[in-house]
């Protein structure tokens, strides 16, 4: 545990040891008192009881007292970073344009996201919402027709803006004469185009100012848009100087999308250090052919797989550099093994749905896993009666892999404490068991 983490755990024992217990949904004060005695414990013990109880219980036990919802809140805090309380995002829309006063002040200060979307009077709307703009971290704009200057009318007053994110209105807002992309914005780091709207009617544009936006602002190290935009304004890219850290990449391995000329593009990027490594996300895919183009992508450390429609022979050839694997659904392979000894750098893996045989295998054949994660466990050898899984088994198939990296398992809460509860032991020397919410990991495009 960090120092960080140590000096935080006792500011909150300090806490709970001399605050006085708040009012409660639950419990008056006096009944609060009275319940006193469990509220000396350690926060150590909290922590440990907590782990056997769902994080249902959780949101009810936080709300007997004050001190008890510090108790929680740490708790979830550092150990389930996937759970969000209170406010984060905000959407901005017209017809909650009414409602925005009834916002407490207090809670509008935590606002760090916004969606900017569907104004009928640009200027004036959005004249309502300049007071929160200093402090938003994320923007999305989504406005049909936009009228005005962006820059003017949004991002001039985005001083903290680290990810900004155009989607569906990207003819409007990024061709013609956009005076906002001939401008600096030192604190921009992530920027993404997603033209999904032309994509679907096949129109996608040619944007000659993006070339100019890249290289008035090099701190922008990731950029994320769809195979459709790449392909339209790929001559704005290649041979130039424009330097990034992480290109992600989205669409269908349909014949409109022409995954050679798509795959090609990559690989000329990435020779050209356009980016140092690429996330692709693909929709839909229905033959070998292309998923063998697309692991032939030099650079490529993350591939998310969402409709897969192949043969039960269907495999992920030998793919060096791929660090994450995404898959939705396992229905479509059946060779997991040569898959896992395929992957020889694979460190994560995400299923949204998937049975225990398929994490043995690669328990069994890829030594650099850490980190495996599946909603929805199905099933399988290794999956036992009652939901739970044999842990002290994939301990074994682990151990007989020669320099063998320790892997946590992040599974659905309910496979989560059916196994506590019948094995109590949910750590062995090479496998960690824990809840999906364990870890804040967003498998899909953004």
């Amino acid at each position: 545990m960090s120092d960080t983490s140590i000096e935080a755990k006792r500011s909150i024992q300090l806490e709970m040891e001399n605050s006085t217990a708040g009012p409660s949904r639950i419990q008056n004060s006096a009944a609060d008192e009275l319940s006193s005695p469990i509220l000396k414990l350690n926060i150590d013990c909290f922590e440990e009881l907590f782990e056997w109880l769902s994080l249902a219980d959780l949101r009810s036990l936080r709300q007997t007292c004050k001190r008890m919802k510090q108790a929680v809140d740490y708790f979830i805090k550092i150990n389930y970073p996937a759970v969000k309380f209170g406010f984060g995002r905000i959407l901005i829309d017209t017809r909650i344009l009414q409602y925005f006063g009834r916002l407490d002040p207090n809670k509008s200060k935590m606002i760090k996201r916004a969606l900017v979307d569907a104004f009928d009077n640009p200027k004036d709307d959005i004249e309502m919402f300049k007071g929160i703009f200093p402090q938003l971290e994320r923007l999305q704009i989504r406005i049909y027709d936009f009228r005005g200057d962006l820059h003017e009318l949004i991002l001039k007053w985005c001083s903290n803006l680290k990810y900004l994110f155009i989607i569906e209105t990207v003819d409007d807002l990024m061709g013609g004469d956009n005076e906002w992309l001939n401008r600096q914005y030192p604190t921009i780091e992530h920027f993404t185009v997603d033209d999904n709207d032309v994509l679907l009617s096949g129109m996608a544009g040619t944007f000659p100012g993006l070339k100019t936006f890249f290289e008035l602002n090099p701190k922008i190290q990731i950029f994320s848009t769809t195979m459709q935009l790449l392909r339209k304004n790929c001559n704005y890219f290649l041979g130039s100087n424009i330097k990034i850290n992480q290109l992600n990449v989205h669409g269908d391995c349909s014949a409109e999308n022409g995954m050679d000329e798509v795959c090609g593009i990559l690989n000329q990027l990435y020779e050209q250090e356009f980016h140092k490594r690429l996330h692709l996300f693909i929709d839909y895919i229905d033959n070998q052919t292309d998923m063998d183009r697309i692991t032939s992508v030099r650079g490529m450390e993350k591939l998310y797989l969402n409709r897969v429609h192949l043969g039960t022979e269907a495999t992920i050839t030998p793919t060096p550099d791929l660090r994450e694997l995404c898959i939705e659904d396992d229905e479509y392979f059946e060779n997991w093994q040569s898959m896992a000894t395929n992957l020889v750098n694979i460190e994560r893996i995400y299923f949204m749905q998937a049975k225990a045989d398929v994490i043995a295998s690669f328990m069994r054949y890829a030594p650099k896993l850490k980190e495996i994660k599946v909603q929805y466990l199905l099933g399988g050898t290794h999956f036992e009666r009652g939901g739970v899984i044999n842990l002290s088994g994939l301990n074994k198939e682990r151990k007989r892999l020669a320099g063998a990296c320790k892997v946590t398992i992040y599974v659905d809460e309910n496979v989560f404490l059916s196994t506590k509860f019948a094995k109590a032991k949910i750590e062995f020397s090479l496998v960690i068991l824990k809840r999906v919410q364990a870890v804040d990991w967003t498998p899909g495009f953004q």
